[in-house]
């Protein structure tokens, strides 16, 4: 008997955003939160839950993140009262993600109850942050190709309009 193993397991979301939305899931099921935001390299919002959010708590979340991540903080960190003015938040934990040395996201979580994250939750959650690592990893490296992708297509026709240009004064000219 032949069973039909795609049947079995739950078809891969197709897009990113919706591969983020299983990881929140995950990561609030590891971790309560009141407020969790998934931010890209330049810590623009990608993903937030719950949804809507304040825009002026999102505001100050996300320059809380900044003010945190200033001096390109690599690890994890738990943020606590002042270091989360205007939020609401007492307590929060800051996942910066790094690819290389470029950081390409941040995941962070927010919680109304002060001293609410320990580093127990910091290694309960490092499963599925980094699950959010890999999509943002793999959202970067796509960027990455479709930009080298249309300057390799730029060089090749540079360098077939030189081909084509009989005089060396029009390439000069072509270049400039």
């Amino acid at each position: 008997m032949v069973t039909n193993v795609s049947a079995l397991y739950p078809k891969r979301p197709a897009n990113p955003t919706d591969t983020l939305r299983s990881v929140v899931r995950l990561i609030t099921a590891a971790a309560s939160a009141d407020y969790l935001c998934i931010y890209d390299a330049q810590l623009d919002r990608l993903l937030d839950d719950p949804d809507p959010t304040a825009p002026n708590v999102r505001s100050a979340a996300q320059r809380s993140v900044s003010r945190l991540l200033a001096n390109r903080q690599t690890a994890p960190l738990i943020a606590a009262g002042n270091d989360l003015p205007d939020t609401g938040y007492d307590s929060a934990l800051i996942f910066p993600i790094w690819l290389d040395d470029v950081r390409i996201g941040v995941v962070a979580l927010f919680h109304h109850a002060h001293d609410r994250y320990t580093k127990a939750d910091l290694d309960r959650l490092a499963e599925p942050v980094g699950l959010a690592a890999a999509v943002l990893e793999n959202v970067h490296l796509r960027d990455s190709l479709a930009q080298n992708s249309v300057i390799a297509r730029l060089i090749m026709l540079t360098a077939q309009t030189i081909i084509d240009t009989p005089s060396p004064q029009q390439v000069i000219d072509l270049l400039r």
